[in-house]
């Protein structure tokens, strides 16, 4: 009767993290349209993880919006330090919530 309480429990805190999450508006600290859809795919904690990647890419890397690809929005990122050897470019696609990032022919995926 306890673990049943207890799980239950959980699944209604769950609930209201995810209801409180989903209402949630944040502020924008670039004009980047990238930030925005971050907003509506990530949960509060991970949005702002993203959001302090996002703002100090803004310093360091360049990126352009490509077009839409079989669905897919398509992102180029490039590294803009001119202090570092390493010249990187990354292309980016993003449908809802499924991220594929292209690295020289190296694919890493990633699904929230």
């Amino acid at each position: 009767m306890n673990y049943d309480t207890t799980i239950q429990k959980q699944k209604n805190t769950q609930r209201e993290f995810d209801k409180t999450s989903k209402k949630a508006s944040y502020k924008m600290k670039t004009p980047r349209e990238i930030e925005l859809e971050a907003s509506t795919v990530y949960t509060s904690i991970l949005f702002f993880e993203v959001q302090k990647e996002i703002y100090k890419a803004i310093f360091f890397c360049i990126y352009s919006y490509i077009g839409i690809k079989d669905g897919w929005k398509v992102y180029i990122v490039q590294n803009n330090n001119n202090k570092s050897e390493f010249k990187n470019e990354f292309k980016f696609l993003m449908k809802n919530v499924m991220f594929i990032y292209e690295y020289e022919n190296i694919h890493f995926h990633f699904v929230e």
